[in-house]
């Protein structure tokens, strides 16, 4: 198999959109006050005329962390996605607008661009990379395109909602981010007083997210294509021997995961910031003492994510997963 891969091998990041890339504000009076504030990194979305002002701000650094992605996108070393959980039309405007303001070049610049419409919350596995590895073993196996040269050992999902990392699919590939939230991590925008705003203009997340693509891309290439033939499809990036060796282990935080039949287990993400716990309803991630995170209680309770869905698109997901279930059923 290890003809079959690519020379050098890239790493892949995969980006959610909301409160990780950038916050997007459109009631009223909050564009205007983040058009005053964030000034060139405040993106103008709605018509120049438009009584309500719209748009997307970008988070502080992600200039730079995208030079850096270009660079690596140009010597193969590095490939980068979007995965999020509002609409497919919300989710290319944004791919758009990033490639134009970034100066990213290439409007195929992301390697793919997936919304809502490729997530299946009835599984219990949001943004289940296997998607991506090989669609085959998931419920959305039809004319989906399976990306040969990425896989468990080469891939990282950057999201700041927990319950798109912790399940046992991705925890081992995903990087826990503070949430980039100006204006509030809820679906409802607020204006922020002068410490939060302070606070979001200093967030320096994504330099430390550069650093971390450095060394997993410098530990990509230092494997053997033996090495890397072996581990390909079963070796996380982020398991304890790999943290260590690449000198992570401080950002390497221990969660204790309460599961619904009552049973904990501890688990552990790659964590950048102060993380908001977000799904406390459904699971129970608490923090060791270690993990620099806070409570949903403590910022503001559970985030809605945004989602934008057409009637039609509704029918149509709703149709899919009735398929999806009888044919697990016949199946059984």
């Amino acid at each position: 198999m290890a003809q079959d891969l690519p020379t050098p091998l890239p790493l892949l990041v995969v980006f959610d959109i909301d409160e990780t890339l950038i916050q997007y504000v459109g009631d009223p009076g909050i564009g205007d006050d983040a058009q005053a504030n964030f000034g060139a990194d405040f993106v103008l979305t709605s018509s120049p005329g438009a009584k309500v002002k719209q748009g997307m701000i970008l988070r502080p650094h992600i200039r730079t962390l995208f030079d850096y992605l270009k660079a690596g996108k140009l010597a193969g070393t590095i490939a980068v996605g979007i995965w999020t959980y509002s609409d497919k039309e919300y989710a290319d405007m944004v791919a758009a607008n990033l490639i134009r303001v970034l100066g990213l070049e290439d409007p195929n610049f992301f390697e793919f661009v997936y919304s809502v419409d490729d997530i299946d919350e009835d599984l219990g596995i949001p943004k289940d990379l296997r998607l991506i590895w090989d669609p085959s073993v998931t419920v959305y196996d039809e004319k989906r395109k399976k990306f040969k040269k990425f896989n468990i050992f080469n891939t990282i999902l950057v999201d700041d909602r927990d319950r798109n990392l912790y399940h046992e699919i991705n925890h081992g590939n995903s990087v826990f981010i503070q949430p980039f939230s100006p204006y509030g991590i809820n679906k409802i925008r607020s204006l922020a007083a002068t410490e939060q705003l302070q606070r979001s203009k200093e967030d320096d997340v994504f330099d430390q997210l550069q650093m971390v693509c450095q060394t997993i891309v410098s530990d990509i290439g230092g494997c053997t294509s033996s090495e890397t033939c072996g581990a390909f499809t079963s070796e996380p990036v982020f398991t304890q021997k790999k943290v260590d060796r690449m000198g992570l282990s401080d950002q390497f935080k221990t969660y204790n995961l309460k599961k619904n039949n009552g049973t904990t287990e501890q688990i552990k993400l790659l964590t950048l910031g102060h993380v908001h716990l977000s799904d406390p309803a459904r699971f129970y991630l608490s923090v060791s003492s270690d993990a620099g995170g806070k409570s949903s209680s403590s910022l503001g309770g559970r985030r809605t994510k945004r989602r934008r869905r057409t009637g039609k698109k509704n029918k149509r997901i709703a149709t899919r997963r009735k398929r999806v279930r009888r044919s697990r059923h016949k199946r059984t």
